[in-house]
């Protein structure tokens, strides 16, 4: 119903903008309504340009980044060698190989497969 208003308003007004400008503003004016009218109770309770205290500060914005932190870097530390459920990995042997094969007989039915290798290493990286 609002894109058909919007259309409607657009058509019988004078204006020089096209008709997505024109939707876009409508946008902003619709989106600017819905948080007016759903703050109503936020806006009663406090006056317009008061400073948000520093009680309510340091606890909303300290619990969230700490929280925060704790969500981002904790997983590295936790998994991390300096982490506790970690435990050093020496790795001793590492095996790679990528081959293909190609059916030698084109013609017959047969399963025949010759492997060729391609790359093949046994010595991890040190």
């Amino acid at each position: 119903m609002l894109e058909l208003r919007t259309l409607l308003d657009w058509s019988f007004t004078k204006t020089s903008l096209d008709l997505m400008q024109w939707l876009q503003t409508n946008q902003y004016h619709s989106d600017l309504h819905i948080a007016q009218v759903g703050n109503w109770a936020y806006y009663n309770d406090r006056e317009v340009g008061e400073q948000t205290g520093k009680i309510e500060k340091c606890l909303c914005g300290g619990c969230l980044s700490t929280i925060i932190l704790f969500f981002l870097v904790g997983p590295f530390l936790l998994f991390s060698n300096a982490g506790v459920l970690a435990d050093f990995n020496d790795v001793s042997e590492a095996t790679f190989s990528f081959d293909f094969a190609i059916n030698k007989t084109l013609t017959e039915k047969s399963f025949n497969f010759v492997p060729y290798v391609l790359y093949q290493n046994k010595y991890p990286m040190i």
